[in-house]
């Protein structure tokens, strides 16, 4: 034993050997480990995970991947949707003065109606001095130049006149493209959902599956009032009329005597009020008159 200990201080060659065999065996160790701990050889609570040459649903990872996908897929399709058309709201707004509010408000009506309009809201008022009333259309996009042409030739005197549009193409395509991605997540889920193996599973893929179609049912709701708005074009009309009263004429004696005794009575009633928010001053003055005249009569 002593003998092979001297051999092997004095020969290096043979420690080498027995360091790299050393690193080996930590090397191994440390893959080993990393193996055991990989999320493909074992399932844990939840969703059932599954190693990549296994045939299986793959909940946690594959929805991202899917969404990712998808918007790529969609990304050619926006290029070509830009091509076919632009997306334009237009919206206006008029304001002027009539002759006649009667007559130019049943015009008006007629010219809406006209050009396959419809009124979305009215609001008519009466003052002093005037009669107005603000009217939002919606009439087709391609009728509106025509509509607001129509209108003006009902102006005594136009006061204010704006046109605005505005390009929503881009939110329009990246909305479109969004809800075919988020249908094709749907479908997925869907195809899990027939896989599920237990009763976990089962339930969260239905959270899950809620939640995309809630989303679904926004994006939806969101390219609908786009188409509308796109479709329909909004026109704010205020219209008004000035109103030149007279004054009103003299009236004669009886009517200026039931006037004077409105008045009076009016005045009386006004009095006693003002007496009775004085009503702790006058009690004050008559203590004061009520002993004023005791004391005189002691002296």
């Amino acid at each position: 034993m002593t003998n092979l200990m001297r051999q092997w201080g004095k020969s290096p060659v043979l420690w080498i050997v027995v360091a790299i065999m050393l690193l080996l065996i930590i090397g191994g160790i440390f893959t080993v480990t990393n193996l055991l701990k990989s999320p493909g050889l074992y399932r844990e609570g939840g969703f059932s995970k599954w190693s990549a040459d296994q045939d299986g649903p793959i909940v946690s990872n594959a929805v991202p991947d899917l969404k990712t996908k998808a918007l790529s897929e969609a990304a050619p399709e926006q290029i070509r949707a830009k091509e076919a058309g632009l997306k334009i709201i237009k919206t206006a707004s008029l304001r002027f003065q009539v002759k006649d509010y009667q007559k130019s408000h049943g015009l008006i009506l007629s010219i809406v109606k006209q050009y396959e309009g419809y009124l979305a809201s009215e609001d008519q008022h009466n003052r002093t001095d005037r009669i107005g009333n603000k009217i939002v259309i919606r009439v087709p996009a391609t009728n509106l130049d025509r509509l607001i042409d129509s209108l003006q030739g009902q102006a005594a005197y136009l006061d204010h006149k704006s046109i605005n549009a505005t390009d929503v193409t881009e939110e329009f395509v990246d909305t479109e493209a969004r809800l075919k991605a988020k249908r094709e997540v749907e479908q997925r889920y869907l195809s899990v959902l027939k896989q599920a193996a237990s009763v976990k599973d089962i339930l969260e893929v239905e959270s899950r599956l809620g939640q995309i179609r809630e989303e679904i049912e926004a994006t939806e709701g969101r390219l609908r009032y786009l188409n509308d708005q796109v479709a329909y074009s909004t026109v704010t009309l205020y219209i008004y009329q000035p109103l030149n009263r007279l004054p009103r004429a003299e009236s004669g004696f009886l009517g200026r005597l039931a006037k004077a005794l409105v008045n009076g009575w009016n005045g009386l009633l006004g009095f006693i009020v003002f007496l009775t928010n004085i009503w702790p001053f006058i009690l004050l003055v008559l203590a004061g008159c009520i002993g004023y005249h005791f004391w005189k009569q002691k002296r």
